[in-house]
């Protein structure tokens, strides 16, 4: 019980590193008129002394004649404060008053004196007492009344961690940069619509059917930035993306932005892994195990060895194994005629006593118990291999190595979509690997040879997750347009960064890295990536919290100015809007 006062029930694990190191009487100049110590403070408090602390109460037990108070407060720590019941006639009557009527949740102000032994009370000021007669969470609260509560949640030890984390690593992140000459440049967050990525969210003006498009990330900016001679950019930018709701997926997050000019792709990824290394190196509770080298395959590599482009690497023994050229068809012994409803000519079910079993192989490859799954499609493989993996770790008959990171490059420059138009996989200013092969099959309009080109991209993966992407870009004004050309999208959605490599760029490249997905992951996987963030949309895209979107309380007044009305008469809430 000694060491529960001393070093409280804290978070584990936490250190300052990475910040500036305090004493215990350079912080007391900056608590304020409320206390004299934070509670993180109070082992450092001489024995003897008088201080005054605050926090939320968090736990009340009487025992007797003895009450005890934990308090927590903002550094993650709680200290057990002692209150021994006086005589009726004595002058601290009225403090025992307050404690007998004192709620959980209250924020409270108590000054005590420090001994050997506890922090014993000798006066308590309640700043402000919950008035809800029910409080809204409990331990098995779902998903919406979390978040419609989420000030509330905050308060638990396990996001306050991992906010707190969010906050140094961002600062290691900035030192990291800095230090290496990068600067760090806002860009806009209202800008043009684009034809390109996902769906946008859509700002209407007072000025009559024109829009502003919330920024689904600073591509053109940042290329424009290096055009205009800053070398070395960053920024900690608000993406927005109008997504459906996943677990994964965040309508707005946030990503540390770089770009670099006058770089090559190996490059940037070895100033990313030094990035990471750093951050590993000084905050250890993340756990982010990174390595010494991370390895690398080529996107060819991975789609053919696990099925996906974001394999995970701790899942052992499951690789596709490619039949032979020569493969002709399954044999099967005495099954199940249902096989027959497969329709499949290459399925042909003899019985043991057939006579008619064509030449091939007479040694079992499987023994029983095995099981093999095989499919043309290595898409569905990489899905099933994943569940199978999710499967066997949940039933404790697969153990899965520690966390494994990867860089996965030479992505497709073009695909095909669903209407068999070639589009940019990852987004038209990717530079291709062999700009004189891009070149002659677009001058040519070969599409195979299209489909066939490789991009300087580049996406860095661990645990089966994608942290983060990143390429060379395009740096002359003649294979940008001719990409444009290729996929079919309009120059003139583009002017300023055509405009920009007609003046000249230099070459240039950089990265996105997730920083909500990298603060959900470590130091252990989140429920899901709201975990990360402070005030999250849930699962179906809305803030339980705010409530919005929500309907407009005045919507003629508010939308005649930007020239738009609502069409419907069920209802606000199944209208369109229409300029």
């Amino acid at each position: 019980m000694k060491s529960l006062w001393r070093f409280g029930l804290g978070l584990p694990g936490r250190r300052r590193v990475g910040y500036r190191e305090h004493s215990t009487d350079t912080l007391c100049r900056y608590v304020g008129p409320y206390r004299s110590h934070y509670l993180d403070q109070v082992q450092h408090a001489q024995p003897g002394s008088k201080i005054t602390i605050c926090g939320i109460v968090s736990s009340i037990r009487p025992l007797g004649h003895i009450t005890f108070i934990i308090l927590s407060d903002h550094s993650g720590n709680q200290v057990q404060v002692a209150w021994r019941r006086p005589p009726p006639d004595s002058s601290s009557s009225g403090v025992d008053l307050i404690c007998r009527r004192l709620k959980l949740h209250s924020f409270c102000s108590i000054t005590g004196e420090v001994d050997s032994n506890e922090f014993r009370m000798s006066s308590i000021d309640v700043l402000s007492t919950p008035i809800a007669k029910r409080w809204p969470l409990r331990d098995d609260t779902n998903e919406d009344v979390a978040l419609r509560w989420r000030f509330l949640q905050l308060r638990r030890p396990e996001l306050q961690q991992r906010l707190r984390l969010r906050s140094r690593a961002g600062h290691v992140l900035r030192c990291f940069l800095h230090d290496r000459d990068f600067v760090e440049v806002e860009t806009p967050t209202l800008v043009a619509s684009s034809p390109e990525g996902a769906r946008e969210f859509l700002v209407p003006t007072r000025r009559q059917g024109h829009f502003f498009a919330l920024a689904q990330s600073p591509q053109q900016f940042k290329q424009l930035l290096m055009m205009g001679g800053f070398e070395r950019y960053f920024q900690f930018a608000r993406c927005f993306r109008d997504e459906d709701g996943r677990s994964d997926r965040q309508s707005e997050f946030t990503q540390v932005d770089l770009e670099m000019a006058f770089i090559s792709r190996r490059e940037i990824m070895s100033l990313t892994e030094d990035m990471i290394r750093d951050l590993s190196r000084r905050l250890p509770e993340l756990d982010l195990r990174f390595p010494e080298r991370v390895p690398v395959l080529t996107y060819e590599c991975v789609m053919s060895m696990f099925g996906t482009d974001k394999p995970d690497l701790r899942i052992p023994y499951m690789e596709i194994q490619h039949l032979s050229d020569g493969w002709k068809g399954i044999i099967c012994l005495n099954a199940d005629n249902h096989l027959n409803h497969f329709g499949n000519e290459q399925v042909l079910i003899v019985s043991n006593t057939s006579t008619n079993i064509p030449d091939g192989l007479s040694i079992p490859l499987l023994s029983a118990g095995d099981v093999m799954i095989l499919s043309r499609n290595l898409l569905k493989l990489g899905q099933l291999r994943n569940l199978a993996a999710a499967s066997l770790v949940n039933a404790k008959c697969l153990e899965l190595f520690p966390t494994r990171w990867l860089w996965v490059t030479d992505f497709p420059m073009f695909e095909a979509d669903s209407r068999g138009a070639l589009q940019a996989v990852h987004h038209p200013f990717t530079a291709p690997i062999d700009s004189d092969a891009f070149i002659a099959a677009a001058n040519s309009n070969d599409e195979q040879s299209l489909l066939a080109l490789r991009a300087q991209s580049y996406d860095l993966v661990v645990n089966g997750i994608e942290i983060g992407g990143g390429s060379i870009r395009i740096h002359r004004e003649d294979i940008q347009k001719m990409v444009f050309s290729t996929i079919s999208s309009k120059e003139s959605d583009f002017s300023p960064l055509l405009e920009g490599l007609h003046h000249g760029a230099p070459p240039h490249g950089g990265i996105a890295l997730g920083f909500d997905r990298l603060l959900s992951e470590f130091p252990l996987p989140a429920n899901s990536l709201r975990d990360a963030i402070a005030f999250p949309k849930s699962s179906h895209g809305k803030d339980l919290l705010m409530k919005s979107p929500a309907t407009l309380h005045n919507s003629e007044q508010q939308l005649n100015p930007l020239g738009l009305c609502l069409q419907g008469h069920s209802g606000l809430k199944s209208c369109n809007i229409v300029a």
